[in-house]
């Protein structure tokens, strides 16, 4: 269906669970409460509301958390939005630090494709930004998805001292695509300083050559460039300094069952209420095409004064 300003929502982000193995400092510091397994979606309710999405048109759906992976059924989550009649794709967000465990069960199961999560490719680097010695599992991770025929892409949360480079050379010793992402102000974020998407791009072109821009297959707003000096792609989300609004497709599930409009402010409405039971997905997505066209113009990343959220990443399916 298409919003009130007559942008088509395709596209549904359900974060399965707020809990992560690692404590990234942008995202979820040591501090941060987590949400029990009893308040959060059941399998029943994730697939219910799919339903009701696919019956306005939302076709792609993005399993997201926390850490999905740390979810015991999430493989059997993402098998049964396989075979809900209408969904097109269903592709997974991960840390990659349970990969490697999960890699062909998430094949049997049908992923379309696998994000995972690496904001550096130094060692030392990661433990400092996650608080965690997990980099050498999450390489191993990323080997045995591509081992096991998963199509696999790397998400980079850009900051002032990340080591682009270093992480675009990684990404191409797998053969997979990398995106840079702008850190948005958002919960333990907020007080960060965002390096902009053209001043990496500069950056890359000085050490890679002139970039040229190129299409890549996805469901998010990614802006896809090819240096001459690298084989693999590499992609900008620019959600601060180059907003993508006009053109946004989605809308997120928190693992309380609250539909974000958008990640900017705390709106968030309640769907449980009409997952309770089987039978009531005319009713729920009523309510979800409500929700909808409630979808503000555009966000206020730029004004950070004006950014209603102030939960954690975590909480609402980063």
């Amino acid at each position: 269906m298409r919003d009130s300003y007559g942008r088509e929502i395709s596209y549904m982000r359900i974060s399965v669970t707020d809990a992560c193995n690692l404590r990234c400092r942008y995202c979820l510091p040591e501090e941060v409460c987590v949400a029990t397994a009893a308040v959060c979606l059941t399998g029943d309710e994730i697939i219910r509301i799919a339903a009701a999405g696919v019956s306005l048109g939302i076709r792609h759906y993005k399993i997201t958390g926390g850490e999905p992976l740390l979810r015991p059924d999430c493989a059997e989550i993402i098998r049964r939005l396989k075979q809900t009649e209408g969904v097109e794709t269903v592709t997974l967000t991960t840390n990659g630090v349970l990969l490697a465990q999960s890699a062909e069960m998430l094949r049997a199961v049908g992923i379309d494709r696998v994000n995972v999560s690496l904001d550096s490719a130094d060692e030392k680097q990661y433990r400092t930004i996650t608080g965690k010695d997990s980099f050498l599992q999450v390489c191993e991770g990323i080997r045995a998805a591509k081992e096991a025929g998963i199509v696999v892409r790397l998400n980079c949360v850009s900051d002032r001292d990340t080591d682009y480079e270093g992480l675009v050379l990684l990404a191409e010793s797998f053969s997979v695509p990398v995106r840079l992402i702008e850190m948005m102000p958002i919960g333990y974020a907020r007080g960060r300083v965002c390096i902009s998407g053209r001043e990496v791009l500069e950056r890359l072109a000085a050490r890679f050559g002139t970039p040229v821009s190129c299409q890549e297959a996805g469901n998010g707003p990614a802006f896809y460039v090819r240096f001459p000096q690298l084989a693999v792609p590499v992609g900008f989300i620019s959600a601060v300094h180059g907003p993508f609004c006009g053109s946004c497709n989605r809308i997120r599930v928190t693992c309380e069952g609250r539909v974000k409009p958008c990640l900017c402010y705390e709106d968030s409405y309640d769907i449980r209420p009409f997952l309770q039971k089987e039978g009531q997905r005319e009713a729920c997505a009523e309510y979800l095409k409500e929700i909808i066209l409630k979808k503000p113009e555009a966000h206020c990343f730029d004004r950070v004064q004006q950014v209603t959220e102030h939960k954690a990443m975590s909480r609402i399916g980063g």
